[in-house]
């Protein structure tokens, strides 16, 4: 197991981007803590950094609930990284299905709804890269990160937010209105 020393202070300030699950806050209201938890000691992360980013044979945990002198500290979120796969035109389609087949070789099955791009803390993309990310996205992907990411994130403010807003509709309008809809239901309203 490798254990990036120095890259975080605690989990409010991780950067990361990955392709993967939350262990928490499903639309499904389902709660993956445990399966997440064993996931990460299946793919050899016996033990997480307390606040930060642990690596396993295939797959990245980041973060979670725990204590300065906690023995045990739970991964919030399971995934592979995918900015680089990203800048490298990888859809977020083709990420979630590797994602998918590295945890069903370690032996646990994931719902594909609950496998989402995930970021937080100091990650940014730069504009293009911004625009390359919702170009690649479906419409359904545009649709869920539109009801849930908070106010304020940075693929809906200025020139980005005009480009998202745009290719947005544009993706609607190709997918045809049961498709939409149907895209739509899937997502639900509840809290992501």
């Amino acid at each position: 197991m490798k254990v990036r020393n120095g890259f975080v202070s605690n989990s409010s300030s991780c950067s990361f981007l990955i392709v993967g699950v939350s262990a928490y806050g499903g639309r499904d209201g389902v709660d993956l803590s445990e399966t997440v938890k064993e996931m990460a000691k299946a793919d050899g992360c016996e033990e997480m950094g307390w606040g930060g980013y642990s690596e396993g044979r295939t797959l990245v945990f980041l973060g979670g609930e725990g204590g300065y002198d906690d023995k045990e500290y739970e991964p919030n979120y399971a995934g592979i990284e995918a900015e680089q796969d990203l800048k490298n035109n990888k859809t977020i389609g083709e990420l979630k299905q590797e994602f998918l087949d590295k945890v069903k070789a370690l032996g646990f099955e994931i719902p594909e709804e609950r496998v989402d791009l995930h970021y937080g803390g100091k990650f940014r993309m730069t504009p293009e890269e911004m625009k390359a990310w919702i170009d690649t996205s479906s419409y359904e992907q545009l649709l869920s990160h539109w009801r849930f990411a908070p106010a304020g994130d940075p693929l809906f403010v200025g020139e980005v937010g005009d480009y998202y807003k745009e290719k947005m509709a544009e993706k609607r309008s190709n997918v045809g209105n049961e498709e939409a809809v149907r895209a739509s239901k899937s997502i639900g309203w509840g809290k992501k």
